[in-house]
């Protein structure tokens, strides 16, 4: 597995983590009005976004990446 593929993991892993426990605690604050509820949701939703972010980079850095090895073949 290249660095590529383990960084792509890693900020998937963590999206889809934040995305459960978001959704968990969207449908515990239904039932339960947890009084933090919406502030820890935005928050989780900032890391997803981070995440989505983070990925776009990674993915453009390795194509400017291999462009440049193509270039210098």
């Amino acid at each position: 597995m290249t660095d590529f593929q383990r960084v792509l993991r890693l900020f998937s892993t963590i999206f889809v983590i934040s995305a459960v426990l978001a959704g968990g605690l969207t449908a515990a604050d239904a039932w339960l009005h947890i009084p933090l509820a919406d502030f820890l949701v935005k928050k989780l939703a900032d890391i997803m976004f981070a995440c989505v972010t983070a990925c776009g980079g990674v993915i453009a850095g390795q194509q400017i990446e291999s462009r440049k090895h193509r270039q210098h073949d």
